[in-house]
């Protein structure tokens, strides 16, 4: 049996600062890399933080947004898979969802088998 290696990133977020956090997360991603971990779990809203009330409609971000491509970038710079919270825009204006998003490589892509 092979055992997995994973870093639950028990951060405190920055409250509507994307950029912040998104740097936090790539730190904890440098340094997970370094510790052979596969997986990276982040906390409920990480990108933006929990306490944001009526600014969540302007943080959220479809699904293909430059957060989550920028974390892809991550991701894929330090072979790992990513799990992180945000706020995702629905199809409907005005509708969000409190969303886990998990990017991960396709298995020919990565360096490690699985």
């Amino acid at each position: 049996m092979r055992s997995l290696n994973v870093t639950f990133a028990q951060i405190s977020p920055k409250n509507g600062d994307k950029s912040y956090n998104i740097d936090m997360m790539q730190k904890i991603a440098k340094e997970a890399k370094v510790r052979n971990t596969e997986f990276v779990v982040s906390p409920e809203l990480s990108l933006t933080g929990y306490v944001c009330r009526d600014f969540f409609y302007q943080l959220a971000e479809p699904m293909d947004g430059p957060s989550v491509r920028t974390l892809r970038r991550v991701a894929e710079q330090n072979d790992l898979t990513i799990i992180f919270g945000m706020p995702v825009q629905g199809a409907v204006k005005g509708t969000l969802y409190n969303s886990a998003i998990m990017i991960t490589l396709p298995t020919w892509q990565r360096s490690k088998d699985f």
